[in-house]
């Protein structure tokens, strides 16, 4: 007779509250195990935007969707790159995962759904944000899995860090896990079934190149916890990585001076809300995207071609007086002069001011040439692409098919400033069944071990691209199926052997 708890939740955040909620309903002894000192994982960090078709707030403005119209788009803005079986999985459950969470509480922003155009468009809108971000979706579910723990149906660790499988010598079955504790103790825990759901590897500088194709992680914009335990313990036990040559980086970031893979604040390179007044040049000095292209995704993969995912943004004291605001989170930049504090009152022009030729990546000229020199963009190429853009200016035709050419880069001074493509998730995940089963390497389920959330990786169900609103709401679907079925799944497992 197997011993132990009936399931073993790695992880208490975006996935694995709500999986230890539905098991606990279901009768199941859970423990959860987690590693920082408090639930909510990447829901902190999150702008926590969740796609979902046929909802209440949908139908409260009118507008008409469906699960099989939302289906339809996740396949095309993923290219058919999303796994077509869990992308219909988690579009048929979104819309009953999103009321969940209205039913508990979840503040929705006035007029949302809307259409978001951070990523590829949707057609019709069915992108809902909390009033809160990612917070919001916490405050939903917290009371709900703090209720499963004062039931006594639910326990919590914190803590403490899974660091191996317990597997069966004779058909590799997961029987439960290996922990060190805060204090460091190390502790095999049994359990019939052991869910992973630790998050992606966003934080992890040695992993994210390994799991990435390469790229280098800029951004940092993960939870801190996100060191892809889940996908190491995985790895561990026979599994494999889907997605590997997937990552994508969001269009883009400025990182901090300080710590140079995190990024410190952003600009608005989104046409839909800014036409750009700059041009975006590569270290060659040359242009490299259309930067008004109205698709974000083929401004993405036009910085994926980029060495470093590293480009600048040049533009003249014209542009600098005459345009709409270019930066934002400046606060995050008001340094003293020492750099370590804020100054305190700095207008954003004050911020921007002080920031040329005095933190990383940002420069300032009296000449292109000069600028070229300073920022470490080839002088003659940077010169070059200027005149050549400024011509088309006065000509209205652009090479690039560029159609906003408000004002030539020929007032002085002349600045640029550095630009990193940014990593906010995990492209990578582990390989898992239609029922969420981690997967050995010939395509077999390792039995009694699941996954869900980023831990599957962003590339399950957007391919090479990003498909808005389809990662914190998948994490919650999949976590509500698993929470509700693991045990009759694992029952009639149990049958069928006998």
């Amino acid at each position: 007779m197997a011993t132990g708890w009936d399931v073993i939740v790695c992880g208490a955040g975006t996935a694995g509250m709500p999986c230890a909620i539905f098991a606990a309903r279901r009768g199941a002894r859970v423990l959860v195990l987690e590693q920082s000192d408090r639930v909510g994982g990447t829901l902190y960090v999150s702008g926590g935007q969740m796609a979902a078709a046929g909802t209440r707030p949908q139908k409260a403005l009118g507008i008409q969707d469906s699960p099989d119209r939302h289906y339809g788009e996740v396949m095309r803005i993923s290219k058919n790159g999303a796994h077509a079986k869990l992308a219909r999985l988690a579009v048929d459950g979104a819309a009953d995962s999103l009321h969940w969470l209205l039913d508990n509480g979840f503040q929705l922003t006035p007029g949302h759904p809307t259409i978001s155009f951070g990523h590829e468009p949707y057609e019709v809108p069915r992108t809902h944000w909390g009033v809160e971000n990612g917070i919001s979706i916490l405050k939903a579910m917290k009371p709900e899995f703090d209720a499963e723990i004062a039931k006594g149906r639910i326990t919590i660790r914190f803590k403490t860090e899974v660091v191996g499988l317990m597997q069966e010598k004779s058909g590799g079955a997961v029987k439960g896990v290996v922990a060190r504790t805060g204090d460091g103790r190390r502790e095999e825990i049994p359990g019939q079934n052991v869910v992973l759901m630790t998050g992606g590897y966003g934080r992890n500088r040695q992993l994210f190149p390994l799991f990435s194709g390469g790229y280098p992680l800029y951004g940092g914009l993960a939870n801190e916890q996100s060191q892809g335990t889940g996908l190491t313990l995985g790895l561990m036990a026979g599994s494999e990585l889907w997605g590997t040559d997937s990552y994508m980086p969001t269009f883009a970031g400025i990182n901090d001076p300080r710590e140079p893979w995190r990024q410190i604040i952003g600009t608005v390179t989104t046409p839909q809300l800014r036409q750009p007044w700059e041009i975006f040049v590569g270290r060659d000095g040359k242009r490299f995207v259309r930067e008004d292209d109205p698709s974000v995704d083929a401004r993405e993969h036009a910085l994926l071609s980029m060495p470093h995912l590293t480009f600048w943004a040049v533009y003249d004291q014209g542009i600098a007086k005459s345009a709409p605001p270019f930066f934002v989170n400046l606060n995050l930049l008001a340094l003293d002069d020492s750099g370590s504090g804020k100054v305190e009152g700095a207008s954003s022009q004050d911020i921007v001011d002080r920031s040329y030729n005095s933190v990383d990546g940002w420069h300032r000229a009296d000449s292109i040439e000069a600028l070229g020199k300073l920022a470490g963009i080839d002088p003659a190429g940077l010169a070059a692409t200027v005149a050549a853009y400024n011509q088309s200016v006065l000509s209205k035709k652009d090479g690039l098919g560029r159609t906003h050419l408000p004002m030539a880069i020929a007032k002085p001074p002349f600045y640029a400033v550095r630009h990193h493509g940014v990593a906010v998730v995990s492209f990578a995940g582990l390989a898992v069944s239609d029922r969420l089963q981690v997967l050995r390497r010939d395509g077999t389920p390792i039995p009694n071990l699941y996954a869900a959330g980023e831990v599957l990786g962003k590339s399950l169900l957007s391919g090479k691209s990003f498909v808005g609103g389809m990662s914190v709401l998948p994490s919650i679907t999949f976590a509500r199926l698993l929470g509700s079925q693991v045990l009759q799944w694992q029952g009639a497992r149990s049958a069928a052997a006998e």
